[in-house]
């Protein structure tokens, strides 16, 4: 009774666009309550969060009609409630083409909603018709081989998502799926891609195609790569691909990925023909000396950069030295992160 309360008011309130009723018990006639005042003609939300509400298959079917219905939501989160079979199925069906001419649901957040090998299918394969999201979120759901396949087929089609989410998602060897998806797509309109924490290292060749697959994506202009145990051999990819102006992202997270001394050096000299690249963050790659001269060198030579991370890279002052002598010739630089490192006294001075 309370939560029906709280939605009908909520529903009439003129001036109320965002309600978050995160961690309560909303169950299935609150969940009818919310669809309804939410596409009532007196309401102007927008925004509705309903993350760890511990909902069930039944009331995550009733809250599938806010795609099917007139309403002016933008963003739904749903992340940490359990999708069943039976919800991804009435879900799978608001999203398909056609099935919601009055929704204006741009974003949908379903993280962590345990979308796996079974429940993922239905509902990633529905966004190769969807004409209406351009934002998913979709971390931390343990996709698997059939879940990717199909969110993989969708996007060869899917003309709108322009931010994709998928960090700790389990791609693995599955990247080249992805590249092959993104280069047969022909016109994607994705502008950011987050694949944060998914072992892309542990499989060179399907990096490489996941790579060659970003070329063809034109707007593309925010890429995450960090935490993916890239090393030496993903270093080597990703500077050819910069060297060749083949990645055309603007803003680039490479964090935690073991690049080392070696891969520094390579990303450094790819640096200086890129002429795109806006922000780079290396943080945590254990870059060393000889990285992170390399990278200054690069540094100096380059003109577009304005944001370089390399914070808790063990530099030592005379790599801080190379800092110090790059900010010198450099004129774009706007920002520079350089927290967790050895600098003392000396160091700094030279900065």
């Amino acid at each position: 009774p309370d939560i029906i309360a709280l939605a009908r008011a909520a529903g009439k309130h003129a001036a109320l666009k965002e309600l978050s009723l995160n961690r309560n018990a909303i169950g299935v006639s609150g969940a009818e309550a919310l669809v309804n005042a939410v596409c009532s003609s007196t309401s102007n939300l927008t925004y509705l969060s309903l993350q760890q509400c511990k909902l069930d298959d039944a009331s995550l079917q009733r809250l599938a009609s806010l795609l099917l219905r007139k309403s002016r939501l933008h963003t739904l989160a749903l992340s940490h409630n359990v999708f069943g079979l039976e919800s991804v199925s009435v879900w799978a069906e608001a999203l398909t083409d056609g099935a919601a001419p009055g929704s204006s649901l741009r974003r949908l957040e379903v993280a962590s909603a345990g979308l796996n090998r079974k429940t993922a299918p239905a509902l990633l394969a529905a966004l190769g018709s969807n004409t209406t999201l351009t934002e998913l979120v979709l971390h931390d759901n343990p996709l698997g081989v059939e879940g990717w396949q199909a969110l993989c087929l969708a996007l060869q089609q899917n003309k709108t998502l322009r931010e994709l989410d998928v960090r700790r998602c389990d791609l693995g060897a599955g990247a080249a799926w992805l590249g092959t998806a993104l280069s047969q797509n022909g016109s994607s309109a994705l502008q950011s891609i987050d694949l944060f924490g998914n072992g892309l290292g542990s499989a060179l060749e399907g990096f490489e195609g996941l790579m060659r697959g970003l070329a063809h994506c034109s707007r593309l202009n925010d890429l995450d790569l960090s935490m993916n145990g890239l090393g030496k051999e993903g270093s080597a990819v990703i500077a050819n691909a910069l060297t060749e102006g083949n990645l055309p992202v603007k803003e680039l997270r490479l964090m935690k990925n073991d690049i080392g001394e070696e891969g520094g050096a390579l990303i450094g000299k790819a640096m200086e023909a890129n002429s795109r690249l806006e922000a780079l963050s290396l943080g945590g790659n254990k870059l060393g000396v000889a990285g992170a001269i390399a990278i200054m060198d690069g540094l100096q030579k380059n003109q577009a950069l304005k944001q370089l991370d390399l914070s808790q890279n063990d530099l030592s002052c005379i790599a801080l030295r190379t800092v110090a002598l790059a900010l010198v010739v450099n004129k774009s630089l706007e920002g520079l992160n350089l927290s967790g490192n050895r600098i003392e006294s000396w160091g700094a001075s030279e900065l």
